[in-house]
């Protein structure tokens, strides 16, 4: 997760948030479901004798097989979302005219560690010869690969001008960023009435919209601290350690300059995270569960 450092000027700038945080709660509602979200471990299954080691094996994904309770099991050949009516997740407003839109563009093909997830699950589990699991490794990578360099290709058969009001006009489609982990796809800038065109693309599973978000002006009122106390310290200031620096006299206020006297406000936006994700599966697990 990014972390975004937030101005103190007293007029904030427009923040702009991908709607990757689309993609993560798509990860996390289609995997996990709600009612086993909140952390229902009951039916987590570990392999105690062998813990996670930093390589992406055989016993690594049949681990996380084994903490997958029967319904995340029956819902995770749903990641993508291919076979979905509605490619697009746009407002329709949105995709009129010829202004330049933001988009994040999913494809059908998953991650490679996902790939590998739905097939050893189909088998049963993780194929156990290690040169044969990374040969299937290697191809689904190649598969991710392939997939964006089709897309690529999808858009180069795109015209590059329309007519404007009797005016040509480049189109300019542009590839902002790509996504291979976690996520297969890409973020694009394109004209609002070539965004139907993607789904066309046989890689392209849906497309969502960028959403862009703004933090509201405080003002400029002056508050002064009366009180070194910060509150009763909860078990995550400690585990990040804050209530050192709270103990330090780091207490969010600012000390000095024009802005002196206000407090230094930090806001989270946290979409939530799929803990039987391989990335993070050793993250969230113990020996225990």
């Amino acid at each position: 997760m990014k972390e975004r450092k937030v101005s103190s000027k007293s007029k904030r700038p427009t923040k702009k948030i991908m709607s990757i945080f689309a993609l993560s709660s798509m990860f996390l509602n289609v995997v996990i479901p709600h009612s086993y979200a909140s952390g229902n471990t009951a039916e987590t299954k570990l392999n105690q004798q062998n813990l996670s080691s930093n390589t992406f094996n055989a016993d690594e994904v049949n681990r996380i097989l084994d903490g997958l309770t029967a319904e995340q099991k029956a819902n995770i050949n749903k990641l993508t979302g291919a076979d979905d009516a509605e490619k697009i997740r746009v407002d329709k407003k949105d995709l009129i005219g010829s202004k330049k839109v933001n988009v994040i563009v999913q494809f059908k093909q998953d991650p490679a560690k996902i790939q590998i997830i739905k097939q050893s699950l189909a088998k049963g589990g993780a194929t156990a010869n290690s040169q044969a699991f990374e040969s299937e490794y290697t191809d689904a990578k190649n598969k991710v690969n392939d997939s964006h360099a089709n897309f690529k290709s999808f858009l180069n058969t795109q015209p590059k001008t329309t007519i404007v009001g009797g005016k040509t006009v480049n189109t300019g489609i542009s590839i902002t960023r790509e996504f291979t982990d976690a996520f297969n796809g890409v973020a694009l800038t394109l004209p609002a009435n070539l965004v139907q065109k993607l789904v066309e693309s046989p890689d392209v599973a849906s497309v969502w919209s960028e959403v862009e978000y703004s933090l509201p002006d405080e003002g400029k009122s002056q508050t002064t601290a009366t009180s070194k106390s910060v509150g009763k310290p909860t078990s995550a200031l400690t585990y990040l350690g804050i209530d050192k620096l709270q103990a330090d006299g780091n207490t969010g206020i600012i000390k000095s300059g024009p802005r002196a006297g206000q407090k230094v406000k930090v806001g989270v936006l946290d979409t939530g995270i799929d803990y039987n994700h391989p990335d993070l599966y050793k993250a969230t697990h113990d020996e225990n569960g």
